[in-house]
């Protein structure tokens, strides 16, 4: 008899967790006490509430806001882990009663809600019952605890860690309060740890045989003289102390690595991060700078807009977090050493010129890796318009970051008169005014957000040979003339300058131009225009393009010209000082356009004259590598010079109109033109998979299209032994490093030992490796390249049967023994009738070899069944094919 029985059998898969990366820094505040560790969680001030600074190893909640944290032997700084409480009991100690407690200064109407301490079990075992508790002052002697007000019972649960005691509402505190842990029935001494005693701040110890009572310092002789107790040795007791600070304890500025040393940065502007704190608030009315600066400026910067970190008696506590980044040049140099250097100033005399170490640090270099690296796939596109301005050149537009759009001013047309019109952009072009300042070319706008006002100044009428002194303001709707000239000029009438406006300060900045010439930045802070005092300057030029990066605070500067063409790229931070930077880039200089892109985060720049020479090209500057890139492009504008250019960031895209293009009669543009959009292209993506461990021998790696490639031959940092996902997270970092926009890398996070290349175009691409010198072996679906381990690569089958959040396809690159017969399909999301193990679709006489074969060996039935799943015979849904399923099999060929 025939007996049908369909059953679908679907095993369900954990789904792998992605690994964590790169381990987490300890943060810097959580220490601990050798006989005893606390930190306090100050539940309720009538002042100013405070932040969290320490994780207590992850214990405290920040809605305990506690304080600060500091371990006082000052000579050494802060350490994040100090061996925490009292060691473990030793055997036939004698029974004494042990408590070690911490002066505090609290402020008034100071609630202490919750303790957090740390030590270790008394005895050795949990369950111990040890006690919170807060003194007054001995009134014989206020440097040692005396009269407990205020004490709670808890449960030790934490070996040689942390833990959160809750005071239940807590006491209130003010003043010299002492806050201890105490044990009821310690049997041990404490032994000197071999580290010299404490050079700072309180602390005291207990040893009685009744309630607290007995407190003695470390320079009692009752404490020194407890030979049997003490095996002779002074105990060491590193208090902690919570702000706000008092009783004379130093100042001290704590920088913090995470244990890392040395910080690393890479030429593909990788990063590492520092924090900085104080640790007491300074004196009132005293701020304290904490300086920055790097000694090979050239290896790395730091990712601020100054260069200094400002604490006062509202953040003095509040770790601030520092990114230095590395710089890339064009040349291969190795790994470059430098150092972070600090400079402390402070009114308060505890701080200024607090003695900080600098930090080491290591710039790694990209260049040993040979690139041929095309550009990103963008576009300069044409825009038009129902209106469009009358064609010009000379003229200047900004952005409007309030009413999103860009403001056009003047300009000469193409007959040679200067006009005074004021248009708007916002995707359509529109006229807004025809009053306003007097007909104008080459002057200089920049658009002030803090006031919402575009700003004029200068420029020049041709028709009348008049140049300008004055500055006038648009709010939208009106322009306003707020400055007539000189007294209240930027040194006099000028033409052909820059201006960009600085968010920080909230200054506009003028530097430049021709008829008043000189060497000074002026800034207008919506009143008056006065002199910033720098010490180097870009020289006197005119006809130079300025923009101004928000993300980094800095202005930038280019070309010019006074005698000759000049085409250094220079960086004024603010707060500090012009300087130039990068190595050369576009040769044209004069009346270029030049804007900062917030969506690339480069400056683009495009145009300009160099020896009587209009340009179409289109260059980016590398604001992490600091260094020009050509675009190539092949539907630009006509070459042009003195036309408009801005960044219009409600439409992410730079804005440029008209300028002066001889090859268009009578040699005045008229078009609108947006950059960059992106053109149609396809991704080209492949996985690959590593298997197996690395040998530690170098290897080589290389991505090749027909045009372009890019090659590692000496792929060094993969120790013998080291497993498949670090090789797998090897080779991303090294293919990211190289900086090639079109390249990108990243390790699957579902699947650590696979990682995915990226191609940013259509064109094929082969993945290749081998030994120093020789990747000679381009990885092809299901064929290994077998040098240093494996590597296959694997091609996605759009399907996840098993639901784990992963391509079946990489699961069976993970384990091929998913696949038990081969057929490309997961074991457990194949559909099966159980007890069907010759797959004719019934149960029956037939299945009785087969599964006499599935019972005796799978590789025989896998062999004999290819199309078959072993998992028909699996009756009793063990996972396997064994004896237990003879009698399910054969209730299932007979019938019930």
């Amino acid at each position: 008899m025939a007996v049908q029985f369909d059953r679908s059998v679907r095993n369900s898969q954990d789904t792998l967790q992605p690994a964590a990366g790169r381990a987490g820094r300890y943060f810097w505040i959580c220490l601990t006490l050798l006989a005893v560790a606390m930190v306090l969680g100050l539940g309720a001030f009538t002042a100013r509430a405070q932040s969290c600074n320490c994780s207590c190893d992850g214990y405290i909640p920040p809605s305990l806001g506690v304080q600060a944290a500091f371990i006082n032997d000052w000579s050494a700084g802060p350490s994040a882990f100090v061996t925490a409480g009292l060691q473990l009991i030793p055997a036939g100690c004698r029974s004494v009663q042990i408590s070690h407690a911490t002066e505090f200064f609290f402020p008034a109407n100071t609630v202490i809600t919750d303790v957090c301490v740390a030590l270790s079990y008394p005895d050795g075992q949990p369950g111990n019952t040890a006690y919170v508790f807060f003194a007054d002052p001995d009134p014989n002697n206020a440097n040692l605890p005396g009269n407990v007000f205020f004490e709670q019972p808890f449960t030790v649960n934490v070996n040689g860690g942390h833990q959160i005691v809750n005071l239940g509402g807590g006491p209130s505190v003010f003043g010299q309060t002492w806050v201890g842990v105490r044990y009821p029935t310690a049997r041990c001494y404490i032994p000197h740890q071999g580290v010299a005693p404490r050079l700072q701040g309180r602390g005291a110890v207990q040893i009685a045989a009744a309630p607290v009572g007995l407190w003695r310092d470390y320079d009692d002789a009752r404490v020194t003289g407890q030979g049997a107790a003490y095996n002779g040795n002074v105990p060491l007791i590193r208090p902690l102390t919570l702000g706000p600070i008092g009783g004379g304890v130093p100042a001290g500025v704590f920088v913090n690595t995470g244990g890392v040393s040395p910080l690393v940065t890479d030429e593909c502007a990788g990063s590492d991060t520092f924090s900085v704190v104080l640790d007491r608030v300074p004196s009132p009315g005293n701020a304290v700078v904490v300086g920055l600066s790097i000694t090979d400026p050239a290896e790395a910067r730091f990712d601020l807009a100054f260069p200094s970190l400002l604490f006062t008696d509202a953040n003095w506590n509040v770790p601030q977090l520092v990114t230095v980044i590395g710089r890339d040049d064009p040349f291969p140099d190795g790994d470059r050493p430098y150092q972070i250097q600090f400079n402390v100033s402070s009114g308060d005399p505890a701080y200024h010129g607090f003695p900080l170490p600098p930090i080491d640090a290591i710039n790694e270099d990209n260049d040993d890796v040979l690139v041929v690296c095309p550009n990103r796939p963008v576009e300069w596109q044409p825009r038009t318009s129902v209106r469009t301005p009358r064609g010009r050149y000379w003229s200047s537009m900004v952005y409007d970051s309030i009413r999103q759009r860009v403001v056009l001013f003047g300009g000469t047309n193409d007959a040679a008169d200067p006009m005074n019109d004021t248009w708007e952009w916002d995707g359509a072009w529109r006229r807004v005014a025809t009053t306003g300042p007097a007909p104008r070319e080459r002057h200089a706008m920049a658009f002030d957000a803090s006031r919402g006002v575009t700003v004029l100044y200068g420029g020049f009428n041709p028709r009348t040979g008049v140049a300008f002194e004055d500055t006038w303001e648009w709010d939208g709707s009106t322009w306003q003339l707020r400055s007539p000239g000189l007294p209240n000029a930027p040194g006099g009438a000028r033409a052909s300058h820059a201006m960009v406006h600085d968010p920080l300060s909230g200054q506009t900045l003028l530097y430049g131009g021709e008829f008043t010439v000189d060497t000074t930045t002026w800034a207008w802070d919506g009143t008056t225009w006065f002199p910033r005092s720098f010490p180097n300057n870009p020289g006197t030029r005119w006809g130079h393009a300025m923009t101004f990066d928000t993300l980094r605070g800095r202005a930038y500067l280019f070309g010019g010209d006074v005698i000759n063409g000049v085409s250094q790229m220079w960086e004024l931070d603010p707060n500090n000082d012009w300087t130039p930077v990068g190595f050369a880039g576009p040769p044209h200089t004069l009346y270029s356009g030049m804007a900062y892109d917030e969506t690339l985060d480069r400056i683009v720049l495009f145009g300009g004259n160099t020896g009587g020479a209009n340009s179409d090209q289109t260059w980016e500057w590398d604001l992490f590598r600091q260094w020009w890139s050509p675009i190539n492009t092949t539907n630009a504008p006509e070459p042009r010079s003195e036309f408009g250019f801005v960044y219009d960031h409600a439409r992410g895209r730079i804005v440029l109109f008209g300028g002066a293009v001889p090859s268009v009669p009578p040699g005045v543009g008229d078009d609108t033109w947006i950059y960059p959009e992106l053109l149609g292209f396809t991704l080209s993506t492949r996985i690959f998979c590593v298997s197996g461990t690395s040998t530690g021998a170098p290897w080589a790696w290389a991505i090749r299209t027909g045009h372009y490639f890019v090659e590692d031959p000496n792929t060094p940092g993969v120790p013998a032994g080291d497993n498949a996902e670090s090789i797998a997270q090897h080779f991303v970092d090294r293919i990211n490093r190289v900086c090639c926009d079109t390249i990108q890398a990243r390790v699957l996070p579902n699947a650590l030992n696979c990682f995915e290349i990226t191609i940013f175009e259509p064109a094929p691409f082969d993945f290749c490796v081998g030994p120093v010198g020789n990747a000679n072996c381009c990885v092809q679906p299901g064929t290994p390249c077998p040098f240093n381990p494996d590597i296959t690569e694997v091609i996605p089958s759009g399907n996840d049967c098993d639901g784990n959040l992963r391509d079946d396809a990489l699961d069976l690159a993970l384990d091929p023994a998913l696949d038990a017969n081969g057929n490309g399909i997961l074991d457990v999301c194949e559909t099966f009738l159980v007890g069907d193990l010759n797959c004719d679709g019934i149960v029956s006489v037939g299945d009785i070899n087969a599964f006499v074969l599935a019972l005796t060996s799978a590789a025989d039935y896998a062999a004999t069944y290819p199309n078959c799943n072993i998992l028909a015979g699996d009756i009793n849904l063990d996972g396997a094919v064994t004896v237990g399923d003879i009698n399910g099999f054969v209730q299932l060929l007979v019938g019930p």
